[in-house]
């Protein structure tokens, strides 16, 4: 048999993204269990142009690495996502128009991440309030601290929602119920989102990621083909 006319194309490996996204995410790989830590910098992740770009960028990544097995998407520090960049969408895009499709594109590639690209088990560990907790709900099992508080905030500051946070929570909570929470900016408590199904368990502060490790070596003792989703 003779050598075919071209090799396959070479993916990047674990080392190598792991420096891309260095500023956006602390990645730890153990018996092919992934924990993803968003972040920015060296502390909490504020969210800009950037990290909105880097969280649907890195989530395409993770899914064409198949030493992945299971991954567990979390939040550095005692809260979620709490904090924004100010000068974080200055260089996003040139004009309100570009501006809308950048961040739609980045949206809807991190929803269609999650969904169809990441074909492996994911836990979504949060750990208490914050926004923008996309990629912790899109996860096939989500955990949450029982002082967790949830939210929708974008008529608060004068933007139109519909993002991806509106789709989960009609998704999840109802149109109904998920309308009235948008449009009158109303929180809802760690109890209620497990009521509702929006979250799988409530674990005391400061055991989410304990025990999202323990529902994932849990997992990895079944045959890799029957964690396929």
């Amino acid at each position: 048999m003779g050598a075919p006319l071209a090799d396959y194309v070479k993916l990047p490996g674990f080392d190598e993204y792991k420096e891309w996204f260095k500023d956006f995410a602390d990645l730890y790989r153990e018996d092919g269990i992934l924990q993803v830590t968003w972040k920015t910098n060296d502390g909490p992740m504020h969210h800009s142009g950037m990290s909105h770009r880097a969280m649907s960028q890195l989530t395409r990544v993770l899914s064409m690495d198949w030493e992945n097995e299971i991954i567990i998407f979390t939040h550095i520090g005692d809260n979620w996502m709490i904090e924004s960049d100010a000068n974080g969408w200055e260089t996003y895009s040139e004009l309100p128009t570009q501006r809308f499709q950048h961040q739609y594109f980045d949206d809807t590639n991190l929803i269609k991440n999650m969904i169809f690209d990441i074909d492996i088990p994911t836990i979504g560990a949060i750990h208490g309030s914050g926004f923008h907790w996309d990629s912790a709900l899109l996860c096939d099992i989500t955990l949450a601290s029982e002082d967790a508080k949830f939210d929708d905030d974008h008529l608060f500051f004068g933007l139109v929602a519909g993002d991806g946070m509106f789709m989960l929570m009609q998704h999840f909570l109802g149109t109904k119920r998920a309308n009235y929470l948008m449009y009158t900016c109303r929180q809802w408590t760690a109890q209620q989102a497990l009521d509702w199904g929006w979250v799988n368990e409530l674990v005391p502060k400061g055991k989410v990621i304990d025990r999202a490790w323990e529902i994932a070596r849990m997992l990895k003792t079944l045959p890799r083909e029957t964690r396929t989703i």
